[in-house]
Formats: structure tokens, C-alpha cells, sequence
């Protein structure tokens, strides 16, 4: 790649973006992992309404947002699943580096700032404000944005 970003004929702004897109075959499972992939995503937890999801997967970062929301019968719990890939569990000496992000709107508390924590080698994440453990209110709505990190070589080598 010449290193033109948005060059004729590019479908990307992403430098290599060509590159990023080699599949390769990740020899334990026979699954085709992509350096790059994007998609939906669908998460699961308690009197769930609606929902939605997207994710970009980059190496081993993961990002992804989207938005939650809760029927009149009841809360979320403290525990949301479906992360479209499993956390890395410390692997790296890292416990407290795996993932996080914010919630950029929430209407079960007000005046409150919650973030989104990921749980150590696991698919799942929660809702916290501060060291709280947060719980969605029944009928009402968090959207929300967080990054974490996967254990390397999902389709792609690391030195």
C-alpha cells in the first residue's frame, strides 16, 4: 500500500486496510479469524426489552456499543452477557487493564455518571459508578461504549 489514506478506489480510510482484512485459520478451532471484523452483536440479561449492538475488532481490542433497554417487570441485574468476543483473563499480569468504558446515557439514576466494567475472562460486563455494582431500573434505557482486550493470536501473530 502506498500509504495514501482514501486513495481512488478505497473503500477505507484505514492505512492497509487491504492487509487487515487477510483471513488466516486459527489452528485450534478450524475458525477463520480476520486481523480486522466488524459486526453485530447481541447481549442478553434480564427483563430485556430491546437491544443493540456493534463491534470492531482490531488485533485483540475490541470495541463496541450499544444500547439496552428494560420491560415495566423488572431490572437488569448486575450482570449483562453476549460480548461478542471472551475478555483475556489476566494473562498478562493485567487484571486490572482488561476493558472498560462509558455510559454515555442512562435514565435509571439521575445526576449520575456510571461506567462499564468487563469481567476478567468471561463475556460479560456490568454497570458501575465508582466500586458500585449498578442495576438498570425496570423500562429504562443505557447506551453505552466500552473497549477490551482478547488473549493474542486470534488470526494474527504477536512477537
Amino acid at each position: 500500500m502506498s500509504g495514501i489514506v482514501g486513495g481512488a478506489g478505497s473503500k477505507s480510510g484505514v492505512i492497509g486496510i487491504t492487509e487487515l482484512m487477510v483471513s488466516t485459520e486459527h489452528s485450534n478451532t478450524g475458525t477463520t479469524n480476520a486481523f480486522y471484523e466488524e459486526g453485530d452483536w447481541n447481549l442478553a440479561c434480564s427483563n430485556l426489552s430491546n437491544r443493540a449492538g456493534r463491534y470492531i475488532k482490531i488485533g485483540n481490542l475490541i470495541h463496541i456499543w450499544g444500547w439496552v433497554y428494560l420491560t415495566a417487570g423488572g431490572t437488569a441485574g448486575t450482570t449483562l452477557t453476549g460480548l461478542p468476543f471472551t475478555s483475556i483473563d489476566n494473562e498478562d499480569g493485567e487484571a486490572s487493564a482488561i476493558g472498560g468504558g462509558s455510559v454515555v446515557y442512562q435514565n435509571s439514576e439521575t445526576a449520575a455518571s456510571w461506567q462499564v466494567k468487563v469481567t476478567n475472562g468471561d463475556s460479560t460486563f456490568g454497570f458501575v459508578k465508582g466500586s458500585t455494582d449498578m442495576d438498570l431500573a425496570a423500562s429504562k434505557q443505557a447506551h453505552f461504549a466500552l473497549t477490551y482486550r482478547i488473549a493474542p493470536g486470534f488470526g494474527y501473530s504477536v512477537s
